[in-house]
């Protein structure tokens, strides 16, 4: 999903999608309502994964982002503190 061409009401209807059962088996979503904190509803889906937005940065940012994901799910399998922890 392209952030700059989201139109009304496609993260609520991803999530709707997403507890239909078999037919959609999941979804991962960059982009919510109420950015950064989760729309309600989500975290208790277990077919719906949220994921930091990406929508534009220069390939040295999107490089230290995609190591920052790296490192925190390393901490994280290894039952370590995670680097950046998000809390609402």
């Amino acid at each position: 999903m392209q952030t700059d061409r989201i139109e009304p009401g496609v993260a609520p209807r991803a999530a709707e999608l997403a507890e239909i059962g078999p037919r959609i088996s999941g979804t991962a979503l960059d982009v919510c309502w109420s950015e950064p904190s989760l729309d309600p509803g989500f975290a208790e889906l277990n077919n719906v994964v949220p994921r930091p937005n990406r929508s534009s940065a220069p390939v040295e940012t999107r490089t230290a982002m995609a190591g920052l994901v790296r490192d925190n799910q390393h901490a994280f399998f290894n039952n370590r503190p995670l680097l950046t922890e998000y809390t609402q």
